[in-house]
């Protein structure tokens, strides 16, 4: 999966740089109310992070959702994201320290470990039928002594665990009451914790994302 993670950043590094440099600037001039419109290439597939696919829509969830870990966006090394910290003595038991202070975005809540467990499940559930599932197949259990410490138990060491849980994919944390609210639009109605939120979208003319102060 690594591999993959590698070859999505480097064949969109232009893209998403652009998508980037959209978002920075919007930041900076929110409090002048301006816009900034980019072109996107492609009618978007969706975004649900079970089933996403193509680079396009990868680039924009990325900025909709958030891991438990993410990668540095000058040295692609795994840097914290929903977790604050984590450890782990054998690379097959992994706890880990939630933040306290991260909300899913149109008030669906604050994060818990009952959240990641949930999206974890969520995807190596048949009935999801998630290309990603192989990535969770190694857990084994999961836990949550309270609600921001989670404990993963895997069958077997893997020291490239941290990527498994990164903001790609499978590690994209995703709120359960939006999921079931959503039914069969999840895809157009992602709710995630990440630096933007989907305000509005034409899946034949523009999407709309804005800052999530949450």
């Amino acid at each position: 999966m690594i591999g993959n993670i590698r070859k999505l950043l480097a064949a969109s590094l232009t893209l998403l740089a652009s998508l980037t440099l959209v978002l920075s600037l919007t930041t900076a001039a929110l409090a002048q109310g301006k816009t900034l419109t980019v072109r996107f290439y492609d009618d978007p597939a969706g975004f649900d992070p079970a089933n996403i696919f193509r680079i396009e829509n990868e680039n924009i969830a990325f900025n909709i959702f958030s891991g438990l870990t993410t990668y540095d966006g000058e040295s692609g090394e795994i840097v914290p994201d929903i977790a604050l910290s984590w450890e782990t003595s054998d690379n097959k038991t992994w706890t880990f320290k939630l933040r306290e202070d991260v909300t899913f975005h149109k008030d669906y809540g604050e994060v818990t470990a009952a959240d990641v467990i949930y999206s974890f499940n969520r995807i190596k559930d048949p009935a999801t039928a998630s290309p990603y599932a192989a990535e969770l197949a190694g857990i084994v259990s999961m836990e949550a002594p309270d609600p921001y410490t989670l404990i993963i138990e895997l069958d077997a060491p893997n020291g490239n665990f941290l990527h498994t849980v990164a903001n790609y994919h499978q590690g994209q944390i995703v709120s359960q009451k939006a999921i079931e609210e959503a039914g069969d639009q999840v895809r157009w109605q992602p709710i995630g914790t990440g630096p933007y939120y989907l305000d509005t979208i034409d899946v034949s003319s523009q999407i709309v994302l804005k800052r999530h102060e949450g």
